[in-house]
């Protein structure tokens, strides 16, 4: 089974073949990688090797541990697993979105039925034919051939 090994203090000229050769004196090297920054693309001092067998794995860790490579002292480890990243953030945000959303959805619903009923009310025919959108409602209650400016859907 593959082992996963953590190579730190690494050169910022060290590149990923290099560091393959370098392990490969120790057994068969299924990837080698070093980690580079994201905009600038230079090296970021550690990569990854991964080995084929645990036992290439140590013997790599004793035999290439504190040796320097391009000049730099390297440590070299067992890695760590990446723990699974946490998504609940991202998530709770989503949910405060869609009760916002929901929460207006439901102010804009009672606010259309209020001004609906008030209007009604103030024109004296609160049971007649009226329509239910504001919008209408407004135009029903305006001067013939005038519109309402400032509407809003």
């Amino acid at each position: 089974m593959a082992s996963k090994l953590y190579v730190g203090g690494l050169a910022y000229s060290t590149t990923s073949e290099g560091l393959r050769e370098f392990f490969s004196q120790c057994g068969n090297v299924l990837s080698a990688t070093v980690i580079t920054d994201r905009f600038s693309g230079q090296s970021r001092g550690f990569g990854f090797v991964e080995m084929n067998t645990a036992e290439e794995a140590q013997a790599s860790i004793s035999q290439l541990n504190g040796r320097e490579l391009d000049g730099r002292r390297i440590t070299v480890e067992i890695s760590n697993p990446q723990a699974g990243r946490r998504r609940t953030r991202t998530r709770r945000r989503g949910r405060a979105r869609q009760r916002l959303r929901a929460s207006a959805v439901q102010a804009r619903e009672v606010v259309a039925e209020q001004a609906t009923t008030r209007t009604a009310e103030i024109a004296g025919t609160a049971g007649s034919a009226i329509p239910a959108d504001p919008r209408a409602v407004l135009t029903y209650l305006l001067p013939t051939g005038s519109t309402p400016s400032k509407i809003r859907s």
